[in-house]
């Protein structure tokens, strides 16, 4: 089976996120449940880069037309999900800036403030 150059840059792609994966896991940056999840992304994107033609049966199974508009529905569905959790995300981390923001300034201005210089000094 020829797998072109396209379809073995999609695997190379696909190991070397599922390797990222497991590496983010090890430091600490993911947790297990991460990395599981994002695994099963990137092995699909292994098998699928491998034996295309899977994408076509599961399409007509499901009642799309083809394995390509398989493949362009679910990265629509994929993409969109993913805006909206960091929209999201971004949302909450501009309120709790607001709110250490608020806080801080609010500690400040109990403090004793440094007194302004006079224009009348020299340097």
């Amino acid at each position: 089976m020829e797998l072109g150059y396209f379809r073995t840059a999609l695997l190379v792609m696909g190991c070397l996120l599922l390797l990222s994966t497991w590496i983010a896991k090890i430091r600490g940056r993911a947790t297990i449940w991460q990395a599981l999840r994002w695994s099963v992304v990137w092995g699909a994107l292994c098998y699928v880069s491998v034996y295309p033609r899977i994408t076509n049966k599961i399409a007509k199974d499901i009642g799309v037309g083809s394995g390509r508009f398989l493949v362009l529905y679910c990265s629509v569905i994929f993409l969109s999900c993913a805006l909206v959790l960091v929209y999201a995300r971004t949302r909450r981390l501009s309120r709790e800036i607001t709110l250490l923001v608020r806080e801080v300034a609010i500690q400040r201005e109990g403090e004793d403030r440094p007194k302004k210089s006079s224009s009348s000094e020299a340097v």
